[in-house]
């Protein structure tokens, strides 16, 4: 039995990615067609949805009454016929499809309904509760693949009238212990602003009234289970009554977008940041940039940068033209094989040799499961698990490494025995770079254990690898 000198095999572990990547701009019922791909910016994520679906949020009355089977239907109609007709994927989209009901019933009444209940009895705050909790219930079968949320949960303090900021806060808190958002996936919390970080009162305004006191009250309100729910940051770009920024006044300024994404990133529960707009129709109704404007102003937005690149969705036709794209990719990438150098696959994990000059993907195995067979380009080295990974140990008699297109280099252990490591360096031909995302239909892995390598009894290797 040859005796193995000490190996420490560690994982890699990625810088963690920026906060608040996930960036979408959504104009109201639409996408806009500005590619905002370079400022990381996505634009086919989101839907907001004009009212209760179109046509049932007119009076309070109109919006009580709706039952199930009218929600159903009105949703049907509304993809099939009406303004949601454009939804990315129609009944299977994967949007975040946000609920803009306001006019007679906007979550903002909340506190006043509930002011109404305590002095009169009145029924009406739990008739509102129980009303939207039935749409996201009959929304959620309609669009088995997306996430919902309200818009205004909550919405800012001075987008109230008719009652004080501590009658709303009641309002939402109340409602949210009768269950409103149970099955929301996220609280959007509405953030519009009026100054500047130029602006002297930017501070006291921005942030101690509108940031500050919104997410404070989202980060209270919970699930009636008491757990915590997500929370999305709604702004949007421009504002009336703002310092001349070319070519618009009212824009919000780059200074102004990094303090307040930076402030929002101190937010644990703030997982995306969702920018509404005016619909393009809508832009010369309000004296609105034109898309031409809007995109000169966004390349000077620069708070996204460090992001990683967005994969761009098209609709129609040409979505499924990139998906068939992607997945040959994919399946291209699958093709290459297990343990080979980093980019990794879906179901591996990049580790490197402590000392030494290589790393390789591995994927995780226990002793009910068998590791891949289908290695890397042309290696014949010989699977093996190892402390609850899969490696390719090599050596004389056993199997060497692949050489194209990158070449392997087999990393002993202080004797015949190693492990199939690669550089950067070594490189032979540029390999494809994308991460797969889903289980590979190619994947193929023995029905039975594989060989122990000669040589090495019951994992001697094991004692030598160490996960971070």
């Amino acid at each position: 039995m040859i005796v193995l000198s000490v190996l420490a095999v560690t994982l890699i572990t990625a810088a963690p990615p920026p906060r608040l990547c996930d960036v979408s701009y959504a104009p109201q019922r639409s996408y806009t067609s500005l590619d905002l791909s370079e400022q990381r910016i996505d634009t086919f994520s989101t839907w907001y949805m004009n009212g209760d679906s179109g046509d049932s949020s007119s009076s309070l009355a109109t919006f009580l009454a709706q039952n199930a089977s009218t929600t159903r239907a009105v949703l049907e109609h509304y993809v099939t016929r009406g303004e949601g007709n454009a939804i990315l994927n129609g009944f299977n989209t994967t949007n975040l499809i946000i609920f803009d009901i306001e006019s007679a019933v906007p979550l903002k009444k909340l506190g006043t309904w509930l002011a109404d209940e305590r002095a009169n009895g009145s029924k009406t705050f739990k008739s509102v509760v129980a009303a939207y909790k039935l749409r996201v219930s009959v929304a959620k079968s309609v669009f088995p693949h997306a996430k919902f949320a309200f818009y205004g949960s909550p919405g800012q303090p001075d987008s109230f009238s008719g009652e004080n900021w501590t009658l709303a806060e009641e309002g939402y808190l109340a409602a949210a212990a009768g269950g409103i958002f149970d099955d929301i996936d996220y609280l959007l919390a509405v953030q519009y602003f009026g100054a500047n970080v130029s602006e002297p009162t930017h501070e006291e305004h921005m942030f101690g009234t509108i940031v500050n006191k919104t997410i404070g009250l989202a980060r209270r309100l919970k699930r009636s289970t008491g757990a915590s729910i997500p929370i999305i940051a709604n702004t949007k770009p421009t504002y009336h009554g703002g310092p001349l920024i070319s070519p618009y006044s009212g824009w919000l300024e780059p200074a102004t977008i990094r303090a307040l994404v930076e402030r929002w990133s101190q937010e644990p529960l703030i997982e995306r940041v969702v920018w509404w707009y005016y619909p393009l129709d809508d832009l010369q109704k309000y004296d609105q940039p034109t898309l031409a404007e809007q995109l000169e102003w966004w390349k000077t937005v620069d708070a996204w940068s460090a992001c990683p690149p967005l994969r761009l969705v098209s609709k129609g036709a040409a979505a499924e033209e990139e998906e068939e794209e992607e997945e040959e990719e994919e399946e291209a990438v699958a093709e290459q094989g297990y343990y080979g150098p980093p980019p990794c696959r879906s179901d591996e994990r990049p580790f490197q040799g402590v000392g030494m000059h290589g790393e390789a993907c591995a994927a995780h195995c226990n002793a009910s499961t068998d590791c891949p067979r289908h290695a890397f380009e042309n290696a014949t080295a010989q699977p093996d698990c190892e402390s609850g990974y899969c490696v390719l140990v090599c050596g004389k008699g056993i199997g060497y490494c692949a050489q194209k297109p990158v070449k392997g280099t087999c990393h002993f252990i202080g004797g015949p025995i190693g492990i199939c490591l690669y550089n950067e360096n070594e490189t032979t031909t540029e390999i494809a770079t994308t991460s797969l995302k889903k289980e590979q239909k190619k994947t193929t892995t023995s029905k039975r254990r594989p060989p122990r390598v000669k040589g090495v009894s019951g994992g001697a290797v094991a004692p030598f690898i160490s996960a971070a």
